[in-house]
């Protein structure tokens, strides 16, 4: 599997001035890019690892849902967009900003995505950690750890206590059998 910067990948299969002519996309083949309402960009829709910027504006402005999961995106403008309803960006690890403005149909709880929606700056974002949350995340693992090893020594002691008593029982069984001869 090949990477692709993502709006190479787009000017190629959907090309400004032309129709789109991406074999594996046979809703959209033949179509010009301004009748295109569902476009299909995720990663075992396309032979390519889409990744970077991407800009889809004028003129796919049409189309209302857009798929783009499992990629190495890390923005995407689809401002301008204006019967964009529905997005499923998730599985994009570096993803941390969408641009939404002049998206007016769009909606959030429709969407797929770990970004949450920032209504002031018209984008939605990767939410950020505090240096206190992060601390305590790690406080919390190395607690998780620290638990989970002495279990684990505990288990391992009784497990031990446990052999010992049972070979003593044996052995007191043995000198009993070995009196009563």
């Amino acid at each position: 599997m090949k990477n692709k910067k993502a709006q190479d990948y787009i000017n190629k299969k959907y090309p400004i001035n032309g129709k789109c002519n991406r074999k594996s996309d046979q809703e959209n083949k033949g179509k010009r890019r301004e009748e295109i309402t569902k476009l299909d960009l995720t990663k075992g829709q396309i032979s390519e690892t889409i990744f970077g910027k991407s800009t889809l504006s004028e003129p796919i402005n049409l189309f209302e849902e857009l798929e783009c999961y499992d990629n190495e995106l890390n923005s995407l403008n689809i401002n301008g967009c204006s019967n964009l309803k529905r997005i499923d960006c998730s599985n994009n690890p570096s993803l941390n900003e969408i641009n939404i403005n002049n998206c007016p149909n769009f909606d959030i709880n429709q969407s797929k995505t770990d970004l949450i929606c920032d209504n002031k700056a018209g984008k939605l974002v990767r939410p950020k950690q505090n240096s206190s949350q992060k601390v305590k995340q790690e406080r919390d693992a190395n607690v998780k750890q620290e638990r989970d090893a002495n279990v684990k020594q505990e288990r391992n002691t009784n497990d031990k206590q446990e052999r010992n008593a049972n070979d003593k029982q044996e052995i007191d069984q043995e000198i009993s059998i070995k009196k009563s001869k």
